[in-house]
């Protein structure tokens, strides 16, 4: 708060006083800045939470999420609080950014990237036969060896089939009983490509 600071100077039978009001406010202290869970799987649609505590700041804000998620978020928060149902489909890594301010309009700002990781798959058993289509009537483009990893990047409208990344760019469509996935994602949330 407002501290008043008084000078008084005596000299034989003379005397002067001056008087300072001076604010005391407490800095912000370490921030501490958590998103739960700390990696990402790319093009999967999944939950995000994240939490904050910002001592001696008056005021918090948080930007990055528009990049991640449509999910309607507060233009100012208050020194401590956590999102949660901040759901989103990344594309790419997520960089957020604190920012705290304190009463006397000090801000301080505290990072957290959020890595992403590709959503990978392997054939179950067998050979894997890819097609330029989800379903048997299409061209075949490629076969996916046993103990292949590969990266898929979007399922159909029915669930029923995997887009795999294959190298320069191109892409197959396998069907989805033909794959053991990662433990990291749950194939029904991968993008669905309409």
């Amino acid at each position: 708060g407002d501290v008043v600071l008084l000078l008084q100077a005596l000299n034989g039978g003379q005397q002067a006083s001056a008087s300072q009001t001076v604010r005391v406010y407490r800095p912000i202290g370490d921030i501490v800045f958590t998103a739960e869970p700390a990696q990402l799987v790319r093009n999967v649609v999944q939950g995000l939470a994240v939490s904050w505590s910002a001592p001696g700041a008056v005021t918090t804000s948080i930007s990055g999420l528009e990049g991640f998620s449509t999910t309607p978020t507060e233009a100012i928060y208050g020194p401590d609080g956590t999102l949660q149902g901040i759901v989103g489909i990344p594309s790419q890594p997520v960089k957020l950014v604190l920012s705290a301010q304190d009463e006397a309009g000090n801000i301080t700002e505290k990072t957290l990237d959020i890595p992403i990781i590709n959503p990978e798959c392997m054939p179950a058993s067998n050979i894997v036969t890819l097609y330029s289509g989800p379903d048997t009537r299409h061209q075949v483009v490629s076969t996916i060896q046993t103990g292949a990893i590969v990266v898929v990047d979007a399922q159909d409208s029915t669930g029923g089939w995997l887009r795999v990344q294959l190298p320069g760019g191109l892409s197959g469509w396998g069907a989805v009983t033909e794959f053991a996935c990662a433990q990291n994602f749950n194939v029904g949330d991968l993008y669905k490509e309409l």
